[in-house]
Formats: structure tokens, sequence, C-alpha cells
């Protein structure tokens, strides 16, 4: 899961995904029917992947699985899973 939690939403986007396609490598190799997702706060994702153009970029050109949740209610509210056959 990750926060967000530094000065840079940029930064953080970039770490993000880094520590994504690392963990994706090992997983896909030791447990390849398994789906790696980026878990963020509703509020990130909007901040990040709504409204922040290179966020959008990103998640368009590498079709990362997101999971979405509220943790006030502790509900996860939204899945974002690609059909990931054409990369």
């Amino acid at each position: 899961m990750k926060t967000f939690s530094g000065d840079s939403e940029v930064a953080n986007l970039e770490q993000a995904i880094g520590q994504y396609f690392t963990y994706l490598a090992v997983m896909s190799r030791n447990y390849p029917d398994r789906v790696l997702y980026i878990a963020v706060h509703e509020d990130i994702f909007t901040d990040v992947f709504e409204e922040e153009p290179l966020g959008k970029l990103i998640l368009e050109d590498y079709k990362i699985p997101l999971l979405v949740f509220n943790p006030k209610w502790e509900i996860i509210v939204r899945w974002i899973l690609w059909n990931n056959t054409d990369r």
C-alpha cells in the first residue's frame, strides 16, 4: 500500500512505479497466476491518477492494476484491472 507521504507527488509516483515493477518481476516468475496491484487512498488516486497528467499517462500506458480504498470506512471503493494481454 502506497502512502504518497513525501513532498512531491511525482517523486512518490516514481517510487511507487519502480517498486511495482520490481515486485512484478519476482511475482510473475513465482506466482504467475496472481495479479499485483498498487493500493492507494482514494484522495491520492484523484490527485495523482485522475488530475496529474503524468499519473494518467503512466496508468494508461503501463496499465497498472490499482486498488483504491477509503481508510476511514475501511472499504475498497474501486478496482482497476486492465486487460494486460496487449503488453
